[in-house]
């Protein structure tokens, strides 16, 4: 079921309406208005998601392949998401900015970012935040692909920030709270080469 409200013209994109129901009960609305101009794109789009389980949304977005679930996507439960992406003109390129906010489950997820443009893809800067929140540190693990030998229920909290290009990487700080310690990352992260470009410090403390 989807449901389409768009007028597009030499002035820009007005997206009215764009409401996507009935994705295993999911459903998807974004809303927006991004104005042309000589200088390039200017304007924002907001989204919203709803849903009693998001997987089958996330099948169709291409997030889960196969018919079996990943271990980070299990019990993933009612999930109710808002975010916006921005873009505008700036020195000749074009700058985005993104965030994303809400829950699902018993996660709950804060995402801040800002793209700016470069000459090459290699060359576009990136950089932004993120807060991740679980009931139970056990929950975490399994959310980042580790399988938990425990069934800690303390609450698990990861925040990281990152700063940098695909060319050079990115310069992240990651803090972990989880299984009773604190866990820190930092240095060079780079998800673009083998090995994800690795360099710098890791901290493992008991609490």
């Amino acid at each position: 079921e989807v449901a389409l409200d768009l007028a597009s013209g030499v002035t820009g994109l007005d997206l009215r309406t764009l409401e996507i129901g009935s994705v295993g009960g999911a459903r998807l609305k974004a809303t927006g208005l991004i104005l042309g101009g000589n200088a390039g794109p200017d304007g924002s789009i907001g989204v919203e998601i709803q849903a009693e389980d998001p997987r089958e949304l996330l099948r169709l977005a291409g997030l889960i392949k196969g018919e079996s679930d990943p271990a980070w996507a299990a019990e993933l439960g009612r999930t109710a998401l808002k975010g916006t992406v921005a873009v505008r003109p700036k020195d000749g390129g074009i700058e985005t900015e993104f965030d994303l906010n809400g829950t699902a489950g018993d996660i709950s997820l804060a995402i801040t970012g800002q793209i700016d443009g470069g000459a090459t893809p290699d060359a576009t800067r990136i950089s932004g935040s993120s807060e991740i929140g679980t009931g139970s540190s056990a929950r975490m693990a399994a959310l980042v692909g580790l399988a938990p030998v425990g069934d800690d229920q303390q609450p698990a909290r990861l925040v990281a920030t990152f700063d940098g290009t695909p060319g050079q990487g990115f310069r992240s700080d990651l803090q972990l709270n989880a299984f009773g310690g604190r866990h820190g990352y930092r240095g060079l992260i780079n998800p673009f080469v083998p090995g994800l470009g690795l360099d710098g410090k890791l901290e493992m403390r008991a609490t």
